[in-house]
């Protein structure tokens, strides 16, 4: 399926695309150690990346008082699946036996916070709307009063998921194939878009970044894919020991949602 929606990137320079990203998809949710002020310290925009059913990973942002990232993402699926349904119909015109195929659609997200109490009411919305679809959300930090995970828990064709460590290898390496994609289609000399063309020091992150990839297809924990991300990109993230934050903050998001559970 063909993207209908191309988010921009809030005209942040590409070079600096993935390394902001990446770091507020880390950064949301873990003690800084100024707890509970902390929490006001953590990333104020949604990063959300989405692999669609062919694979293809596809971006989509928010910031406060915006339309939210859910919300793009849906209205892109929408145009998706209603372009699938005309090509559908002309299928079964052609061919009767194929009138009752449609395709399914799961559809695995990785966001940083869960979807707010809104979001969560059209979420549900769209799934009673479109029965031929699933989602998985990984999320990273439960948004603000939980309304939005409490009322997406306990249906059957969502999935809820705290970030573990296969979801934070899977999602880097989602972001790495989105950017690399975006900056190697930008390449001079590449039918490239005039708007991000790169050379020099973007080449050469280009090909870190290709490097990366290859590196940590090895590496089994996400959060060892996460400390050779920073590493190697040069990353500046705070404090010290964030990755054993990131850690921690993971384990408690897992327990809090369990417990949740337990509660119904």
């Amino acid at each position: 399926m063909a993207s209908k929606y191309e988010p921009d990137s809030f005209e942040r320079d590409i070079d600096h695309v993935f390394d902001h990203d990446i770091a507020v998809m880390i950064r949301s949710g873990y003690s800084q150690g100024k707890w509970p002020k902390d929490r006001f310290e953590w990333p104020k925009e949604t990063i959300l990346i989405v692999q669609s059913p062919e694979g293809t990973p596809k971006m989509y942002y928010n910031k406060p008082n915006e339309l939210h990232a859910e919300l793009l993402f849906q209205a892109d699926l929408k145009a998706d699946l209603e372009a699938d349904l005309e090509s559908d119909l002309d299928s079964a015109n052609k061919s009767p036996e194929s009138a009752n195929k449609s395709p399914e659609y799961t559809c695995t997200l990785y966001i940083n916070y869960s979807p707010c109490g809104d979001c969560a009411d059209k979420i549900i919305q769209f799934i009673e709307k479109h029965d031929k679809v699933e989602f998985n959300i990984h999320f990273a930090k439960t948004f603000t009063d939980k309304t939005g995970r409490n009322k997406l828990k306990g249906n059957d064709r969502i999935t809820l998921s705290p970030m573990d460590s296969s979801a934070w290898k899977k999602v880097t390496l989602l972001m790495l194939d989105y950017y690399i994609g975006k900056m190697q289609k930008s390449k001079p000399g590449e039918d490239a878009d005039e708007s991000l063309d790169i050379e020099g020091s973007d080449i050469q992150k280009l090909k870190k970044m290709e490097n990366l990839k290859e590196k940590i297809q090895s590496i089994e924990s996400g959060y060892e894919v996460l400390k050779k991300t920073v590493e190697d990109l040069g990353i500046d993230i705070k404090p010290d020991d964030w990755k054993e934050q990131r850690e921690k903050a993971d384990e408690y998001e897992k327990q809090d949602i369990k417990n949740s559970v337990n509660k119904l």
